[in-house]
């Protein structure tokens, strides 16, 4: 995710990182098959490195990235903004809904250096 989303920078192009399990692990603990966050690692990263100053974290994993936002809270970042399309759609009634939202999603995380994607492919 990392080398990912520095080629995304370098380049200014789309970057893939075929990983999975990185936003279930918290501060101080693994969960979920998550050994720890991929996407808080990559974001701090960046933020040390001068890469970006303001990280997005757009997950549209069907599973809440709790470990995210707990990560978030202990380290109080408020360069990183993060939404986790499961805290409002985790029903398949509500596909429909969510996929019409899209655009507005990542209109919010306009002004963001770089925009991490968690596209949901934990076990």
């Amino acid at each position: 995710m990392l080398g990912a989303a520095r080629e995304a920078i370098r380049s200014r192009q789309v970057a893939v990182a075929p990983t999975c399990g990185f936003h279930h692990a918290g501060y101080a603990k693994a969960d979920a098959f998550c050994t720890f966050n991929g996407l808080m690692v990559t974001a701090l990263a960046l933020k040390a490195e001068g890469l970006a100053q303001h990280i997005g974290i757009l997950d549209f994993d069907m599973h809440y990235g709790d470990g995210t936002e707990n990560i978030i809270q202990r380290l109080s970042t408020d360069f990183v903004n993060h939404y986790t399309a499961a805290e409002e759609y985790h029903s398949v009634s509500k596909a429909s809904e969510f996929l019409a939202r899209i655009p507005e999603l990542v209109a919010m995380m306009e002004g963001c250096g770089v925009l991490l994607y968690q596209a949901g492919a934990e076990t």
